[in-house]
């Protein structure tokens, strides 16, 4: 891989290689996505399904469904979450999981984009309520 040195605020300050020089941009486009810049660098995940405000019984299934709009690499999977609960992965594009019998009560649903790469983002988190 080709190296490039790195200037930045006029001094050298290392020796990168071109993998290590996109990853850092790539860290640094992720930290603030409310930038402006071109959109096809700005990666999104975007939960469709549930709705905001779904009510599901607990005796159906709950689909979670994301449109992806990577830009950051190769996308290697999306996790879907319930809070804080990892419910399931999804490596293969139409990301989406079907949660069979979810527990009655309120959940807070986000699903995050994770690259090849290691770096990710997360969605806004959608809320569903699940009735006995």
């Amino acid at each position: 891989s080709s190296e490039r040195p790195v200037h930045i605020f006029g001094g050298d300050v290392d020796t990168l290689t071109s993998a290590d020089l996109d990853n850092l941009v790539a860290y640094l486009l992720q930290l603030d996505d409310d930038e402006p810049g071109p959109a096809s660098r700005t990666a999104h995940i975007r939960i469709v399904q549930p709705s905001p405000g779904q009510t599901v019984s607990t005796h159906d299934k709950l689909r979670i469904m994301v449109d992806v709009t990577p830009a950051l690499g190769n996308v290697d999977y999306v996790a879907f979450y319930a809070g804080a609960e990892r419910l399931s992965t999804d490596d293969s594009p139409l990301y989406y999981w079907e949660w069979q019998n979810p527990p009655a009560g309120e959940h807070t649903i986000t699903a995050r984009l994770v690259y090849e790469n290691g770096l990710s983002t997360v969605s806004s988190a959608v809320k569903v309520t699940v009735t006995p």
